[in-house]
């Protein structure tokens, strides 16, 4: 298989098939992240090609030394930031995914409950938190990775996830418990 890097460097010497196979290597996952932060379908897509502009328009000042998982996931998590600015950081109306895409709700369905009350419990960490989670568990980047593309020392993407993690242990501890949905430890008689 050709590495990432060796795709890079074909594309720079003028081969664009590289580029169609490194776009086909990372679009989903770019795509995933856009969407899992921004929860709008039309707006992940447009973002996704707004990425691979950027990358095809800064290919000069790509440097060898960087990943190039790290370089794309850089300028996709600047857009992402970009558009909370442009935002004002108000997320959008809580809809459910199915109603943003247009798409009728159907008999219901436990593990898209379940699917609801991740994505909800992810969308209230604070922001670090969140990018951080979405970085590292969701795109599963290193925390190195995740470091490069965030600005972030590695050690404080790790604490951040720690934290999240923790954060999310508790409030379906929490769920869970109040819902009376597992069952406790058996008595005995």
């Amino acid at each position: 298989m050709v590495s990432d890097g060796e795709l890079m460097q074909a594309y720079l010497d003028g081969d664009a098939a590289a580029f169609e196979a490194l776009y086909r290597r990372y679009d989903r996952r770019v795509y995933g992240f856009f969407f899992r932060a921004l929860r709008d379908a039309a707006l992940a897509e447009d973002l996704l090609q707004r990425t691979f502009l950027k990358l095809h328009r800064a290919r000069a000042r790509y440097r060898r030394e960087l990943a190039v998982g790290g370089w794309i996931f850089r300028i996709a998590y600047n857009l992402y930031r970009d558009e909370l600015r442009r935002r004002g950081r108000h997320p959008e109306e809580e809809l459910p995914d199915d109603e943003r895409l247009g798409i009728a709700a159907h008999a219901a369905d436990p593990w898209r409950d379940r699917a609801r009350l991740v994505r909800a419990a992810v969308d209230g960490l604070p922001e670090s938190q969140r990018e951080a989670i979405l970085l590292c568990k969701y795109q599963e980047l290193t925390y190195e990775e995740a470091g490069a593309v965030t600005g972030v020392n590695p050690d404080a993407i790790k604490l951040r996830v720690f934290r999240a993690l923790r954060s999310l242990r508790e409030r379906f501890r929490h769920e869970v418990g109040s819902h009376g949905e597992t069952p406790g430890p058996r008595q005995r008689t």
